[in-house]
Order: C-alpha cells, then structure tokens, then sequence
C-alpha cells in the first residue's frame, strides 16, 4: 500500500469515527437547567389564608411544568408569618444564597411585606418578584431588581377610567389609603381624570390598617359624585365597603385591584360594586385557544380538585413559575443577572393573562388583560 492510500484510509476511519460520535453527540438530549426559587410566603399569621393557598398553586404549577426538556424547577419555601421584618430577613437570606436564581414573595394581606421584599433587594442583580394584588408600582430606576406581576397604577387607572366614561360617569370621590399603592393610585386619577373627561373630587387619606375610615365615608357621603373610586390594599377593602353601605352612600363603587380578595366578594354591602382586575376573575374556565391553555385548563381541573375553587388573585402564582422558565429558556441560563436582564425583555401569555416587561417597566401585567367586572350574588361577572 502505498504511502497515499494509507493516508486517504486513515482520513476514512477518522471521517467515520468522528461521524460516529457527531451521531452520538446529536442524539443526547441537551443538560436540563436547575432552576431554584425562593419563595417568601405567609404560611402563618394573617395573611396564611392565602399564603397556603398559594404554596398549593405554586406547586401545582411546578407538577405542569415537570415535563420541560430544558428547566427544572425547585421551590424553597420559607415562612415569614405575615411580618414585615421576617420578610425581609427571608429575602435577605435567599439574597446572599447562591443556590437560588430569583426570589417570589410580597404576596401578603399587608402590604407591607411586598415592601420590606422590596426593600431587600437593593445592592444585587437577583430578580425579586412580587406576587400581591396590592403590589405597589415599581419605580424601575430605584429599584432595578424588583418586579410585579401586578399591573402599574397608571395601567390601572386607564382601565377605570374607560370603564368610568362607558357608563357615564363625569364625576367620582377618590378614596386611597396613605401607603405607597393608594397614594400612587389616587394621584394616577387626579392627573388623568381630565383625559377622559371625569373629576376627581380628593377626601382624606386613611392608614393601611384602616383604623381611620371615618372621614373618607364622610367626603363620600357629603360629595354628589356619580361613583366613588376606593385603592387600598387589600386587608381594608370589605370594611370599607361595608360603611359605606351602612352611611347610605347609594353612588357606584369601584375598586382597584388591589381589593380582589374573596372577603370583598363575600361582603353583602360590596354587592353591586365594580372592581378593575384581571379577566380571569370572571371566568369559569379559561377558553382561550393560545399555546398552553389546555394546560392552563388542566391546571384548574387540579386544584379545584384539590381545593375546591380557585381564587382570582392565585392565577400569578401560577404563571410566575411558567414566567421564570420562559425566562431561563430564553436566557440559556439560571445565572440571576442574565435571568434579570431577560425579564427586562420579556413578553409572555399566562392564565392571569399578557405580561410584558421592559426596562422601564417593572409592573408586568398588560393593559389588555384587565376589565371592569361587577359583582352579584358574591360572584364577578
């Protein structure tokens, strides 16, 4: 043989082999990524009604998403029972934790608690994302790591205020306690109420724990507005409403979102009442036809299975887990800066409905996905 033949026969066993393992390398499914959450949660104290229920939906969502070729998800929960302090101390755990990629949690009866999980988060690229429907508007600039799966005041207003001016309301008393959420959603209303054409007369503000509520009746009373537009965190929302169904303030009343609970629904003086919210609080099921909605339909089956029904306000604490492996998909990384940088971009479809975040942006849910609903008989429609 000569010198030639023996160098194309070698350059032949070379090509087959290399061809052998490119064969073998092609055929092995790519390593799946390990996805660690920390979860901040009230599983006692308060807000442990709807911690638990929410730990239930959150591990709910993780059994759906089981089957992802490309992220697996693991919940770390921790416990703050319903305390400010705790909260932060948790999420200042998961923080300097390395293990964990991105921190949920804030999502509690007092709002308070999404704050100090807020105000945890400084000083670190690890994504915080709050879960409560009383969440407040994130400011972007101040706090480049938190996020809300609630939509920002300004979203919210908008949504109101089109509902406001479709039944032809020109003129509303605006009700807002003094903490962050009210405070924004009260001035959202005053500076874009003549945008669409409607007051907003001001009353007095009234505290988180809602121990000073009788004044606000009072201007609500004594105002000849159509409608009287309450933001408060969700702890005060059935008590407001019931004084001002005692005090005969007969005028429609509309609640933002951060009211959605199952005690409002269940006060009879709120019967009549208008809450702006995701869609999915006047759904019995889910009929959309997008990628992923039988799975999402499937979701529901379960936990009304398990629990029997399925609270409006725990539709985020299944998409989030959905959210971060859409993320991590994306990112081809669980490593938090590169998980936050990804969330900056991200535009995602969920059972609570379309999320889309920017850079400037850091309250998620859209416009699109929320709707003035009513309540009758302890139900929206």
């Amino acid at each position: 043989m000569t010198r030639r033949r023996r160098l194309c026969g070698l350059a032949l066993v070379v090509t087959l082999v290399t061809g052998a393992i490119s064969a073998g390398c092609s055929a092995a499914p790519p390593e799946r990524l390990r996805l660690v959450l920390g979860v901040n949660l009230e599983l006692s104290g308060d807000g442990s009604s709807l911690g638990q229920a929410q730990r239930t939906a959150l591990q709910l969502a993780v059994h759906n998403v089981q089957d992802s070729p490309r992220v697996s998800v693991l919940l770390a929960f921790r416990d703050n029972h319903s305390d400010a302090d705790q909260a932060r101390s948790i999420t200042e755990n998961f923080l300097h934790d390395d293990t964990v990629s991105a921190i949920v949690g804030g999502s509690s009866a007092v709002t308070a608690t999404a704050m100090a999980a807020a105000s945890a988060a400084g000083g670190t690229n690890k994504p915080v994302m709050l879960l409560a429907s009383d969440a407040p508007t994130i400011n972007a600039e101040q706090a480049q790591n938190v996020f809300a799966m609630t939509a920002g005041a300004d979203i919210v207003a908008d949504a109101l205020f089109a509902g406001l001016r479709l039944r032809g309301i020109k003129r509303v008393v605006a009700l807002g306690s003094k903490d962050d959420y009210g405070q924004a959603g009260v001035a959202e209303l005053k500076t874009h109420g003549a945008d669409f054409g409607i007051t907003v007369a001001d009353a007095p503000g009234f505290s988180s724990e809602g121990k000073d509520l009788e004044q606000p009746v009072r201007a609500a009373t004594k105002d000849s507005a159509n409608a009287v537009v309450v933001w408060s965190p969700r702890g005060i929302a059935a008590t407001l409403a019931r004084q001002l169904h005692e005090a005969r303030v007969s005028t429609q009343l509309y609640f933002a979102p951060g009211a959605g609970t199952q005690e409002l629904a269940a006060e009879p003086g709120a019967d009549g009442a208008s809450l702006v919210y995701p869609a999915i609080i006047a759904a019995g099921n889910t009929a959309a036809t997008y990628p992923g909605a039988l799975r999402q339909r499937q979701f529901l089956t379960d936990y009304r299975l398990r629990l029997g029904a399925l609270a409006p306000e725990l539709s985020a604490s299944f998409d989030v887990v959905d959210l971060f492996v859409q993320v991590a998909h994306q990112a081809h990384s669980v490593q938090s800066g590169r998980l936050r940088e990804q969330l900056k971009e991200l535009s995602f479809e969920g059972f609570g409905g379309t999320y889309e975040f920017t850079s400037t942006r850091h309250n998620g849910l859209a416009r699109s996905s929320l709707v003035v609903t009513t309540l009758h008989g302890g139900a929206w429609s």
